[in-house]
């Protein structure tokens, strides 16, 4: 999260309501984790793929982040019940990677189990660069670790990125999951990012897939 990202979380709750919904009514989906399904579904008869994402990057305690990955479980059980087209994006942030790395690391494999057991898919966001060294670490462990069932996002202004990706996709050839099938047939079409901030907002931003 840049500076700027920081100065607008901080001055955000000084902003009325009204106005905050005025400016973003474009990306917000709702306050509830059920204004997020309704999203998607509408986005699924449209033939588009979702990512939900539970927000939270400022983390400043440790029961936070286990909240956080305890709502990404509860996102996971959420799209199986309801037969969603969808799989979740995290920020390892909001699983704890500024607390601890240990914590992070717990919490993430416990989201990613979960994703396994609903044969769904975990995508790592990536953040600013002070989170990329570990963000990238986290990802090779969990992957040398049998959990095929989770990807990341590379960020191609890196001078680094297609030296990862080309690693990345090695690691995938020898192991791809059918949650990971599932969500490669989506790719020339519309996806949408429904964000919703635990336990209640939600938000959503297009992409082009």
């Amino acid at each position: 999260m840049t500076l700027l990202d920081r100065a607008i979380v901080l001055l955000l709750p000084a902003v009325p309501k009204p106005v905050v919904q005025m400016f973003s009514a474009r990306y917000i989906a709702g306050p509830s984790r059920d204004d997020a399904v309704r999203v998607v579904k509408q986005l699924n008869t449209e033939g588009k793929l979702a990512t939900i994402d539970v927000l939270g990057e400022e983390i400043a305690h440790e029961e936070d982040a286990r909240a956080i990955a305890q709502a990404y479980r509860d996102v996971f059980d959420e799209i199986a019940s309801t037969d969603l087209d969808s799989n979740v994006s995290v920020k390892l942030t909001a699983l704890g990677l500024g607390l601890s790395y240990d914590l992070c690391r717990a919490n993430l494999e416990g989201v990613v189990r979960q994703a396994k057991e609903d044969r769904n898919f975990v995508r790592i966001d990536m953040e600013d660069s002070s989170a990329t060294d570990d963000t990238l670490r986290l990802y090779r462990e969990l992957r040398e670790g049998g959990h095929d069932n989770v990807g990341i996002v590379l960020q191609a202004y890196l001078r680094r990125t297609l030296a990862v990706a080309r690693a990345s996709t090695s690691s995938r050839r020898r192991s791809r999951s059918p949650a990971q099938r599932r969500s490669a047939r989506t790719s020339s079409a519309a996806s949408m990012r429904c964000s919703t901030r635990a336990p209640t907002s939600a938000s959503r931003h297009m992409t082009n897939g």
